[in-house]
């Protein structure tokens, strides 16, 4: 009969205990990795592409609370808009509202005053997209998620700027 370990360590005269966790770990590695890159990614949509059926289009409100003045001025109507991380296209800008960009703060009496910031503006932006509402998440043509409130980098020809999705809705036609 053997032994459960032999002189040289080994379970069984046949494997060492170092090297069943070296297999464990391997093994663990590549479930991991199954699950992270060997998934289409499409479970959320019941497997299927958001875009087999229609392609439609989405109207945006990127809102921006305090942009420098020449910043504001190289967005224009017309300009194509991505964001500037992903390089994902957003479509184009069809308007551009300006407005003064106010900071609120509190006296040390407690009281709430407002003072416009010179040098500085808001600014919504409202553009369109090819892209589609589903169970109330909105997708574009790549399939990639956008939902309100989320901060993004946006990009234009001219310039960068931060800002986050207001309003996001399917087009009428």
């Amino acid at each position: 009969m053997k032994k459960l370990i032999d002189e040289k360590g080994r379970l069984f005269g046949v494997i060492s205990p170092l090297d069943v966790v070296v297999i464990l770990i391997v093994i663990a590695v590549a479930l991991m990795a199954y699950g992270r890159f060997g998934r289409n990614g499409d479970e959320e949509l019941g497997n299927q592409n958001v875009f087999t059926e229609k392609t439609g289009e989405l109207v945006y409100k990127i809102y921006v609370p305090q942009l420098r003045e020449d910043v504001s001025e190289a967005i224009h109507v017309g300009d194509p808009i991505r964001n500037d991380e992903s390089n994902t296209p957003f479509g184009v800008i069809t308007d551009v509202e300006r407005f003064p960009c106010v900071q609120t703060d509190v006296t040390p009496e407690g009281e709430v005053v407002s003072m416009e910031v010179e040098g500085y503006t808001g600014v919504i932006v409202t553009g369109r997209m090819d892209g589609n509402e589903i169970d109330g998440r909105f997708y574009l043509s790549s399939n990639h998620q956008i939902y309100l409130s989320q901060n993004i980098y946006f990009g234009t020809p001219y310039t960068v700027f931060g800002g986050s999705f207001m309003t996001i809705e399917q087009a009428e036609d």
